[in-house]
């Protein structure tokens, strides 16, 4: 099986919980299963400069070693009109939400209120939806390749399930890669 991998994974302590204390036990983890296993771990570079963050140099090592890391062919890919007008269409939605959002706050705004604004704003403008390069980077490697995506990012979830890719279960994680986990035929990683 491919997988591409992004950094959710390791920094979200709901999934990364299933391979370490912390994220940087967890990755380490991770990418030494993934090394054992049969199975191919993308991550695009963008992915693994905003992991190297999270990490330890020891732990990108491992990542280098246990993962395949390169960019998706940006100017390659094919992303169907459709989808492009829907995301278009669905940011207009969250940017007047969040401007109403931000509206009624300014009303009385106290140091509390600006805090709340601020996360009610990020909620309603971010949450379920592609909101970085890296995300669009996770989705276009797997478009590329045919590869699974594995991601506790909702948005990224969401539109690499639009575009057609496999959204693995992260609760599962660890036994996709358990020593003996089956390798896939080339036809099943398609939903």
């Amino acid at each position: 099986m491919k997988f591409v991998v992004d950094t959710s994974i390791f920094t979200n302590p709901d999934i990364y919980q299933y391979f370490g204390e912390l994220p940087d036990q967890a990755t380490r983890v991770f990418f030494e299963l993934a090394r054992q296993s049969r199975h191919d771990v993308y991550l695009p570079r963008s992915i693994k400069k905003e992991l190297d963050h999270f990490i330890t140099p020891e732990t990108s090592r491992v990542v280098e070693r246990g993962g395949i890391v390169r960019s998706p062919n940006r100017y390659e890919l094919f992303i169907p009109s459709a989808l492009f007008y829907e995301f278009v269409d669905e940011m207009r939605v969250r940017i007047d939400k969040g401007l109403r959002v931000a509206e009624r706050a300014a009303r009385t705004m106290s140091e509390e209120d600006v805090r709340a604004l601020r996360e009610q704003y990020r909620d309603s403008l971010r949450h379920g939806i592609i909101d970085s390069k890296e995300d669009m980077d996770v989705i276009l490697l797997a478009k590329e390749v045919g590869a699974n995506v594995i991601s506790a990012d909702e948005g990224v979830n969401k539109w690499a399930d639009k575009m057609g890719l496999r959204v693995m279960d992260n609760r599962h994680l660890r036994d996709l890669f358990a020593p003996g986990s089956p390798r896939e035929s080339p036809g099943e990683n398609q939903s």
